[in-house]
């Protein structure tokens, strides 16, 4: 007997090789939180790295200070010239001579040093001489005077503004000088008041016997915003005005209250372009003797500042206007009503 074949014919099933959409949208939904947990982790270890770069650049200038005491038995003046706004050599010097340059070859910045006359630095003003401003520096950032956290700004920009004369570098960390405005700041010797003296002043050095408050009390630089761009004249070291040489501690760093600037258009006009309190460069114009700049950084809560002996510490936000102004000054001796802040 035949027998009779029989086939069975079965559908193969189909594998799933992917996934689904719901899946696909549940690792999606994942890898976003994971990334939204790390990134933070991530800046904050970026900004931890920066802050670590700029405490040693400002502990340079610490080591650069101390050795220029050493050979001279002070620290380099505030400016180079006895009195403010100087435009000729005879005046002690000119008003773009600052105390950073006087470092400049402890700062392995030697080629500039020596371009620029150093230690003599007998070269008219930027903006009133452009034709003698030595063409190898024009255009050359300092390094090492910027903080890696200041990175609005620019390094360099040019002056006076508005024009290509001559490009010369900006700073983060700029000198405290005594009192609380430039009229104050800028005066004669023997004109601001002796509790409110600063480390820097017009056209001599502090020896470290005249600190009377204690070199480790006594703060002498501090960090100080770019602006927030290259045609700012924030951090630009060669004029002796407020926000540009000058720093005070009339207010806490890092302060709501506006810097008073001059009313030029790289400064603080008056059409608020340069206002700018969401960048931590609020400002208003103001007229040359009232002028002023607080401490800035970008750092969370603070600034990091200098101090006389060398030593690099981070003032925070909170801390009270009247502490603060006892380490700007060297020979406040704790006065109560020199320390007021109003």
């Amino acid at each position: 007997m035949r027998m009779k074949r029989v086939w069975f014919f079965c559908k193969k099933r189909k594998s799933h090789l992917g996934f689904t959409l719901v899946e696909l949208l549940v690792v999606i939904a994942i890898i976003g939180i994971l990334i939204a947990l790390l990134l933070p982790a991530v800046q904050a270890a970026r900004e931890s790295a920066r802050r670590m770069q700029c405490t040693n650049r400002l502990k340079q200038i610490g080591v650069a200070m101390h050795n220029f005491h050493s050979q001279q038995g002070s620290f380099p003046p505030g400016i180079a010239a006895d009195s403010r706004g100087s435009y000729s050599y005879l005046n002690g010097g000119f008003e773009w001579t600052y105390f950073l340059h006087y470092l400049l070859p402890q700062l392995e910045e030697v080629a500039y040093y020596d371009a620029l006359d150093g230690p003599r630095f007998n070269i008219p003003n930027p903006w009133s001489s452009p034709t003698t401003w030595p063409l190898t520096v024009e255009g050359q950032g300092l390094r090492n005077l910027i903080c890696p956290s200041d990175y609005l700004g620019g390094e360099v920009t040019s002056y006076p503004p508005g024009r290509s004369d001559v490009p010369v570098p900006k700073s983060s960390y700029l000198g405290i000088f005594s009192g609380l405005r430039d009229l104050d700041g800028f005066a004669p010797i023997q004109q601001i008041n002796p509790l409110q003296q600063a480390v820097f002043q017009n056209g001599r050095g502090t020896a470290i016997k005249d600190i009377i408050d204690g070199t480790s009390k006594t703060i002498a630089v501090a960090e100080y915003l770019k602006g927030n761009d290259a045609t700012s004249s924030r951090g630009v070291i060669y004029t002796n005005r407020a926000g540009c040489q000058a720093l005070y501690v009339r207010w806490t760093p890092n302060t709501p209250i506006p810097d008073n600037l001059a009313v030029w258009p790289d400064f603080c006009p008056g059409n608020n372009s340069r206002n700018l309190p969401e960048l931590n460069l609020p400002c208003i114009g103001g007229p040359d003797t009232e002028n002023f700049a607080s401490a800035r950084s970008r750092h969370p809560g603070g600034v990091n500042a200098l101090l006389c002996d060398g030593s690099v510490h981070f003032y925070p936000d909170s801390i009270e206007c009247e502490i603060w102004r006892g380490l700007g000054w060297m020979a406040d001796e704790g006065d109560v009503e020199a320390l007021r802040c109003n």
